[in-house]
């Protein structure tokens, strides 16, 4: 348990930096801009998510998966493969972010446009780069380099955004996030002694196998994002997705908070899944859920009501500026962090064809939600985020049941013993 506590303590730390540092992003983005401009930002914030579901879905979590089967120590010999083939992926990936352009053109004027376009492109494409070298030193138990990555990443952000911010505002949130990218992620590979593993090399049908239902959970998650911001946009206007912005910033640091645990109890469940171990990933649902509460439930309470001793009221007002949004968003934030678990398990298992037929219909009703942004207003994204949660986690369940009672078909593209003599699938 004091081994168990000492790398969680690692994944905090690791997601704190990570936090800090899209939260410095956010805060600027909150404090420079105005309503219009933060809401155009916000939609290439959700493009840019849309476009790093490619790479990270294709090839970097697959990866992740297939390298299960190999001892923890020499799992860092995957960085070599996956890094070169993930690149050539995300180059082309990046650039479609500048889908969010179109629906701007008249809102913003054009050099802030270009700004923004051109800076999120880049950043989606270092940014999977980095977060899959992250989850794979955690996945070789080596979760305090992790974390040294994030705090370059954090010390990057700040120096970058005070460096790019003399180029222009626009410039700065996703310039100051890209530059924080390549030097954290110079830094972990430098400090991780990578190349003294042995190579592995995945055969890419397996990846393939893995990551095409992935994708598609992933896209149906993102570009559910993204269709509901647009919808937000042209409904609801510019502005209102900016305060959505300005709400999501205040609520990130507990989203990340659960992100962090993922990355430290994610393994975990995902070898527990494969092991058919019931008794070890309830216990790990258990520690999930209370760290989750534990955190969630007292962040709620001191941020989200204008409290005269809240200091975000002054620092971020505009995420107060709809009352009850913050409110709403976090709860949101928290219902969905309580599904991490179950999906890690899911993913393990390798039963994506089923998790993917969930996304859709969640996702589907996300969007959904979002075409009510005339009447909900700022609303839309947020609600939008609950009903999906609770849709998911009975379907989740369901597919749980099946994984550990054994009356499920084998997932497509799942490894065999054939290929992988010490697999325990």
């Amino acid at each position: 348990m004091r081994g168990l506590l000492r790398t969680v303590t690692a994944g905090q730390v690791d997601a704190g930096f990570a936090s800090l540092a899209t939260f410095v992003m956010g805060l600027f983005a909150v404090r420079v801009f105005d309503a219009q401009t933060l809401g155009a930002y916000a939609l290439f914030f959700a493009a840019f998510l849309f476009a790093t579901e490619f790479p990270r879905q294709l090839v970097f979590v697959p990866s992740e998966i297939w390298v299960l089967d190999v001892e923890r120590s020499e799992r860092l010999g995957l960085l070599r493969n996956s890094l070169s083939f993930g690149a050539t992926v995300a180059l082309p990936a990046a650039l479609l972010v500048l889908v969010a352009a179109a629906p701007l053109v008249d809102e913003v004027d054009a050099g802030t446009l270009a700004a923004l376009a051109v800076s999120c492109s880049i950043t989606a494409f270092i940014s999977p780069i980095q977060d899959h070298l992250r989850r794979l030193l955690h996945l070789s138990g080596t979760s305090w380099l992790a974390a040294l990555v994030s705090l370059v990443q954090f010390l990057g952000v700040v120096g970058g955004l005070l460096i790019i911010r003399n180029a222009g505002d626009a410039w700065a949130p996703f310039g100051a996030l890209a530059l924080a990218n390549v030097v954290s992620t110079s830094t972990g590979m430098v400090a991780s002694r990578f190349r003294r593993a042995e190579e592995i090399r995945p055969p890419k049908r397996d990846l393939f196998n893995i990551g095409r239902w992935l994708l598609v959970v992933g896209l149906a998650t993102s570009g559910a994002g993204f269709i509901a911001a647009a919808l937000v946009e042209a409904l609801a206007g510019t502005a209102a997705l900016g305060y959505v912005e300005g709400a999501r910033v205040v609520a990130r640091p507990l989203q990340v908070f659960g992100v962090g645990l993922l990355a430290v109890l994610g393994p975990r469940s995902m070898e527990a899944a494969v092991a058919s171990n019931l008794q070890a990933a309830r216990r790990l649902r258990r520690v999930f859920v209370a760290f989750s509460l534990f955190v969630g439930l007292p962040y709620a309470g001191v941020v989200a009501f204008e409290w005269w001793w809240n200091p975000l009221v002054d620092l971020l007002p505009n995420a107060y500026v709809v009352e009850g949004l913050l409110l709403v968003t976090i709860l949101s934030n928290l219902v969905y962090n309580l599904l991490f678990p179950y999906r890690a398990e899911i993913m393990g298992a390798q039963r994506q064809v089923a998790l993917a037929k969930v996304e859709i219909a969640a996702n589907g009703a996300q969007a959904a939600v979002a075409g009510s942004a005339g009447v909900l207003g700022a609303f839309a994204l947020p609600v939008g985020g609950l009903v999906g949660a609770l849709i998911r986690w009975p379907a989740f369940r369901r597919i749980i049941d099946r994984i550990y009672g054994g009356g499920g078909e084998p997932a497509v593209g799942a490894p065999t013993t054939e290929h992988h003599p010490e697999s325990l699938l």
